[in-house]
């Protein structure tokens, strides 16, 4: 695992909705730099700027900047006018607040709430309908974007604490330590 890496699969995680599509995926994977070769590599890696170029295109692709992982699409620009909803919020409770509230509003299958005690904020996510399958790929992209999102208000990387989730520790969790520590 190397920091400022992605695991090969999440690449092929993120090519989901493409394939499901029947879209050009090479054309995809070369636009953001990335070999198609390398999908068949349990252990490849793409740089940050490679999969931030393919989270890119795979929204414009598929006009969904939540890779096709609710019934309701994410369009593109969604997630910009989140960034302008939340800018001016006072604290960062509020803006956590105001961008679950917003996430409500643009997903039907999954939501999430905010819960803050003694300082320490918690983020709970949950699917909407129980009897669905879990979708982890769909909750790693709200818990990236939100996390994401909180960072960026912040201008620091905010350390998760502690984690649990609501499926098996996939055979990748050890890339959750990568994508969210501050080291």
């Amino acid at each position: 695992m190397q920091k400022g890496s992605v695991a090969i699969c999440f690449v092929q995680q993120a090519m989901q909705g493409v394939l499901q599509r029947q879209l050009d995926a090479a054309a995809l994977l070369r636009v953001a730099g990335i070999s198609p070769d390398l999908l068949a590599l349990p252990h490849a890696r793409v740089s940050a700027a490679s999969y931030s170029a393919l989270w890119r295109e795979v929204a414009l692709a598929l006009d969904d900047e939540f890779f096709g992982q609710d019934a309701r699409r994410m369009k593109v620009g969604s997630f910009a006018m989140l960034c302008q909803s939340v800018i001016h919020c006072k604290t960062l409770e509020q803006a956590l607040r105001r961008a679950l509230q917003f996430f409500d509003l643009v997903l039907d299958d999954l939501g999430a709430r905010l819960e803050v005690e003694d300082g320490v904020a918690t983020l709970v996510l949950r699917q909407r309908d129980e009897s669905a399958a879990l979708r982890i790929f769909a909750h790693e992209t709200l818990l990236i974007m939100l996390h994401g999102l909180a960072c960026w208000l912040a201008g620091r990387r905010i350390p998760v604490l502690s984690t649990a989730f609501a499926y098996a520790e996939p055979a990748y969790s050890e890339e959750y330590r990568s994508m969210y520590s501050t080291q």
